[in-house]
């Protein structure tokens, strides 16, 4: 009996993410945005254009970077979890704050697009994955460098499953 679906929710966006055209794992060589796997090396978010974190805290610090919710029973019948999953669409690629928002904005709309055309996330619902929602709670961090602009779009995904 699973404990818990939260490591196959990380793991299929992961998949799902990184096998998108324009998009990478940040171990491969390319051009494509790389999409880390929890807090990436802290140099890394800085010196790519853009890049993508699936479990990334909320507050960019050593916080929980998930949380999740079962329903408990005293017998082996099923129950239902539901978790978020903390995701960071970072933009280092603007000139001016509106550029490195349109661009942040447009590393969001790839995953919602992808957890809407997948709701399921690949992994069927034979196996207790129920679905997984929309990007929720967007929050904006715009700052200035000497290259230009970076904005940095924090949102959660939520899900359900049955154990």
């Amino acid at each position: 009996m699973a404990t818990s679906r939260l490591d196959d929710v990380i793991n299929a966006l992961l998949s799902l993410l990184r096998a998108e055209t324009g998009y990478r794992a940040p171990s491969t060589e390319g051009t494509g945005v790389p999409v880390f796997d929890g807090p990436e090396v802290a140099g890394d978010r800085f010196t790519e254009p853009q890049l993508i974190i699936v479990g990334d805290s909320p507050a960019g610090g050593a916080a929980t970077f998930e949380q999740v919710g079962v329903t408990m029973a005293a017998t082996t019948r099923p129950r239902d979890e539901t978790g978020t999953v903390y995701v960071s669409a970072i933009a280092n690629d603007g000139n001016t704050p509106a550029e490195a928002r349109a661009s942040a904005l447009a590393l969001v709309a790839t995953v919602e697009t992808l957890v809407r055309t997948n709701p399921d996330l690949g992994l069927g619902s034979g196996s207790g994955f129920r679905w997984v929602g929309s990007p929720t709670s967007v929050d904006l961090t715009q700052t200035a460098h000497p290259n230009g602009f970076t904005a940095q779009l924090d949102f959660s995904l939520t899900y359900m499953a049955r154990l």
